[in-house]
C-alpha cells in the first residue's frame, strides 16, 4: 500500500472522482465507517470525509415518482441523432440506450476497435469489432437493456429503426414497467424549425471551417518540407563542392612533393596516395548519418511551422448549403440493405401501442403522415428490394421461351442444310396428303364406304392384286417425283425478304421449308433473347412484387435484378456499348425507358413469342440495308458466345454470358424508327392464353410501327 499522495494544485477545488485501474485481479470497495485491515498511515474513510472537504449532491428525484423513459422517432438521416445531441446537452438528468454510446463508453475504456472508431457501416446499428465475444455479439447491449428498467434514471432510447418499426416500439415501450416509468414517444418528422435549421448551418461551417484550416495546414507542412528540403539539398551541395575542392588542392600539393621526392620516396608517396583518396570517399559515407539527422530536424521544423497560429480562415455557406434541413454525413444511420429491407414499414407512432404520451415536435401529426407518405413513396423508386425472389409464374414463361428458342435455332440448322431442308418439305407434303385423305374419308358415307369395301374384295379374288401392287408403286414414285418437282418449284415461287414479318403466320416456315429467321446471326438471336428477357423482367417484377406504388424499377438496378432471376451477370460491354440508353435504343420496340428514368415494357403480358423473332428480323433487314448503303454505324460490334467461339452450338436455353446494346434502328433515309411498341397505335394480335400456345393468325395484323409496310403480304 502506498502513501498518501498531496492532491495536485491544479485539482484542489474541484470534484474528484476515485478512478481504480485493475485487470486480472478482484475488486472489493469498502465504504464502512472502519478499514477492513490496519494501515501503515491514518487517514479518513468514505463514510468520515468531513462536508467541508466534499461536496454533497442529492440524485434527480421527479416530482410524480415516475421516471420518464423518451423515444426519438425520426427518418433516416434526417438529423435524429443530431437531434438526440442536442436535447443531451440540454437535460444532464438524461441518459441515452443506444449501440453508438456502447462504442463511445469502450473507447473512453481504452478498448482496442479493429479499424478505429470512426469506421462503421451505419450509425444506428454499428458493428463492433473488438475481437471480444461479449463486445461483438452485443451480449453487453442485451445486458444493458435489461438491467434499465431496473435503474431509477431517465432513458433516451436513441434507435432510428427500431423506433420507426410499430412492432418493436411495442417491444421496447413494454420492456419498462408502467408503474415506474412514462412512456413518452417525440416525432421529428418533416421541416424542422428555424432554430434546427440554425444550428444545421452552424454545424456545416464549423465543419467546413475546420475542414479548410485542415487543409491549409497541409498546405503549409507540405511547402515548408519542400522549402526545408531545398535548404538542406544547397547546403549538401556547397559541402560537396568544398570537399571536391579541398580533395583537389590535395592531390596537386601531393603531386608537386613526389616530384621533388627521390625515386624510392615518389613509390612511398604513391602508396601513401591511395589511402588518402580512399579516406575522401568514405567521408561521404560517414556523413550520410548527420545528414539523416538534419533531414529529421527540419521535418520536425516544419510541423512546427503549421501548427503555428494562423490566420483566420474565412468561410462561407454556399446557397444550395443554405436550403438544407439536415447534415450529409459521411456515415449513414441505416445500411442499405437494413433501409430497403424496412423502410416500406416505417409508421408514426400511436398512444394504442402502449406509450403514454406522443409528442410531434416540427409538424402536426396530419403533415407527418403526408411527409412519410411522400418518403416512402420516393424510397420505392430508390431503393432495391433485397428479399425479392422469381416466382414459379416467372419460372415458367422462362422455360417456355428457351424451350422454343431451342426448337427455332435447330429449325435454322436444318434449313441450312440442303438434304434435311428437303426431306423436312417432303414430310410436311406427305403429311398434309394424309391430312386431307383423312377428311375425305370422314365425309365419306357409310353406303359409298360399303360399295368401296365390296370392290376391293372382288378385285383380290380375280387375282390382280400383282398387278395392282405393281400400279400403287408406280403411282406412289410418281407421286413422289411430282413431290419433289413440286417443292422446289414452290421454293423458288417465295422471295423470303420480300414478305412483311408481321404477315408472315408461322415463322417456322414461310411456305417452302424456310423460316423466317433463316438468317439470323448469333447478334440477333442475343437480341431476340435480350428483347425478351427485359420484356419478361419488367412484368415478373410487377408480378411478384405485387405493389400498386411500385410497378417497374430504375435504370441502375437492372443489373442487380437481372442477375436475381437470370442468375448470370449483365454485361453492357457484350453488346458493344457503354450506356444502358444505348442498350435500350436497340430494343426500344419491346422496352423503354420513361422520364422517371424507369423501364416500360411496350408489349402485353400474354404477347405471342413469335413476336419477338418478328421484331428481331424486321430490324435485322433495316440493318442490312443501312449496312449495303455504306452506313459503318450500323455494324453490330457484339461479344461472341464463348460456345460458339470454342466452335460449340449454343445450349437451347440461349444463353450468351450477359447483355448490352447498339445504336438505335433507324428507318428510311437514315431516320429513327418510330418504334411505338407491338399493339399500339394498331389492333392488337389475337391473344394466347400463355406462353407456348398455337400461333395466332396474322393475316390481318399491322406492324408496331407507325407508316406503311414496304413489303408485300404473304400468301
Amino acid at each position: 500500500v502506498s502513501q498518501p499522495q498531496p492532491i495536485p494544485e491544479e485539482m484542489k477545488g474541484k470534484a474528484l472522482f476515485p478512478t481504480v485501474t485493475y485487470r486480472n485481479v478482484t475488486l472489493q470497495v469498502n465504504f464502512g465507517p472502519a478499514p477492513v485491515r490496519q494501515l501503515p498511515f491514518k487517514c479518513h474513510t468514505w463514510m468520515m470525509a468531513q462536508k467541508a472537504h466534499s461536496e454533497v449532491r442529492a440524485a434527480y428525484a421527479p416530482k410524480d415518482g415516475k421516471y420518464e423513459v423518451l423515444l426519438p422517432v425520426g427518418l433516416p438521416d434526417e438529423g435524429t441523432f443530431d437531434w438526440v445531441d442536442q436535447f443531451l446537452a440540454k437535460n444532464r438528468n438524461y441518459t441515452e440506450l443506444s449501440d453508438r454510446t456502447i462504442l463511445d463508453w469502450a473507447n473512453k475504456s481504452g478498448l482496442q476497435r479493429t479499424g478505429g472508431y470512426l469506421r462503421r457501416a451505419c450509425n444506428d446499428k454499428p458493428e463492433m469489432n473488438f475481437g471480444l465475444p461479449l463486445m461483438d455479439d452485443y451480449s453487453v447491449s442485451r445486458v444493458i437493456k435489461i438491467l434499465s428498467k431496473c435503474l431509477p434514471r431517465n432513458f433516451v432510447i436513441a434507435e432510428v429503426k427500431a423506433n420507426l418499426l410499430a412492432e418493436d416500439r411495442q417491444k421496447t415501450l413494454a420492456r419498462f414497467p408502467s408503474h415506474c416509468y412514462k412512456k413518452v414517444v417525440q416525432v421529428m418528422v418533416g421541416e424542422p424549425p428555424a432554430d434546427y435549421k440554425k444550428w444545421v448551418q452552424e454545424a456545416l461551417l464549423k465543419e467546413k471551417k475546420e475542414k479548410a484550416e485542415a487543409e491549409l495546414k497541409r498546405k503549409r507542412a507540405e511547402a515548408a518540407r519542400k522549402k526545408a528540403a531545398e535548404e538542406r539539398k544547397k547546403k549538401l551541395e556547397e559541402e560537396r563542392q568544398k570537399r571536391v575542392e579541398a580533395a583537389k588542392k590535395a592531390r596537386e600539393e601531393k603531386a608537386k612533393a613526389a616530384q621533388k621526392a627521390k625515386e624510392g620516396g615518389k613509390e612511398e608517396g604513391a602508396e601513401e596516395d591511395k589511402p588518402a583518396e580512399e579516406e575522401e570517399e568514405e567521408k561521404p559515407a560517414e556523413e550520410e548519418k548527420p545528414a539523416e539527422e538534419e533531414e529529421a530536424k527540419d521535418e520536425a521544423k516544419a510541423e512546427e511551422e503549421a501548427d503555428e497560429p494562423m490566420e483566420e480562415v474565412k468561410v462561407e455557406l454556399t446557397e444550395d448549403e443554405k436550403k438544407l434541413w439536415f447534415r450529409k454525413k459521411d456515415i449513414t444511420d441505416l445500411t442499405s440493405k437494413e433501409m430497403s429491407a424496412h423502410y416500406a414499414s416505417f409508421t408514426l407512432p400511436s398512444k394504442e401501442e402502449g406509450c403514454d404520451e406522443v409528442k410531434y415536435l416540427w409538424s402536426k401529426e396530419a403533415q407527418c403522415q403526408t411527409y412519410l407518405k411522400k418518403w416512402v413513396l420516393e424510397r420505392k423508386m430508390t431503393q432495391r428490394v433485397e428479399d425479392l425472389q422469381p416466382s414459379d409464374w416467372f419460372k415458367q414463361k422462362l422455360s417456355v421461351w428457351n424451350r422454343l428458342l431451342g426448337l427455332w435455332k435447330r429449325k435454322q440448322q436444318e434449313f441450312k442444310d440442303p438434304v434435311r431442308r428437303r426431306n423436312a418439305l417432303l414430310a410436311k407434303k406427305r403429311a398434309e396428303a394424309a391430312k386431307k385423305k383423312a377428311e375425305e374419308a370422314k365425309k365419306e358415307t357409310p353406303k359409298e364406304a360399303e360399295e368401296a369395301e365390296k370392290k376391293d374384295e372382288e378385285a383380290a379374288e380375280g387375282g390382280e392384286e400383282k398387278a395392282e401392287g405393281g400400279e400403287e408403286k408406280a403411282e406412289e414414285e410418281k407421286a413422289e417425283g411430282g413431290e419433289e418437282k413440286a417443292a422446289e418449284d414452290e421454293e423458288m415461287q417465295i422471295d423470303a425478304e420480300s414478305l412483311d414479318p408481321f404477315a408472315v403466320e408461322d415463322v417456322t416456315n414461310l411456305g417452302n421449308g424456310e423460316p423466317l429467321f433463316s438468317n439470323f446471326t448469333f447478334e440477333d438471336w442475343m437480341l431476340c433473347s435480350l428483347r425478351f428477357e427485359l420484356h419478361l423482367l419488367c412484368h415478373a417484377f410487377k408480378h411478384d412484387l405485387d405493389d400498386p406504388d411500385r410497378t417497374s424499377f430504375t435504370e441502375n438496378h437492372l443489373g442487380f435484378y437481372y442477375n436475381k432471376y437470370y442468375k448470370r451477370q449483365f454485361s453492357l460491354q457484350t453488346f458493344g456499348v457503354k450506356t444502358t440508353e444505348e442498350l435500350i435504343a436497340m430494343v426500344k420496340d419491346s422496352v423503354e425507358l420513361t422520364d422517371t428514368n424507369t423501364f416500360a415494357t411496350q408489349l402485353s403480358e400474354d404477347t405471342p413469342l413469335e413476336n419477338f423473332v418478328r421484331l428481331t428480323e424486321d430490324l435485322r433487314r433495316d440493318r442490312q440495308l443501312r449496312i449495303d448503303s455504306g452506313d459503318e454505324a450500323a455494324q453490330l460490334k457484339f461479344q461472341k458466345p464463348i460456345s460458339q467461339q470454342n466452335g460449340g452450338a449454343q445450349q437451347a436455353a440461349g444463353s450468351h454470358g450477359g447483355y448490352a446494346a447498339r445504336p438505335a434502328p433507324t428507318g428510311k433515309g437514315g431516320a429513327p424508327a418510330q418504334g411505338k411498341g407491338y399493339g399500339k397505335g394498331a389492333p392488337a394480335a389475337p391473344s394466347r392464353a400463355g406462353y407456348g400456345g398455337p400461333p395466332p393468325s396474322y393475316g390481318a395484323q399491322k406492324r408496331p410501327y407507325e407508316g406503311a409496310s414496304p413489303y408485300p403480304s404473304a400468301k
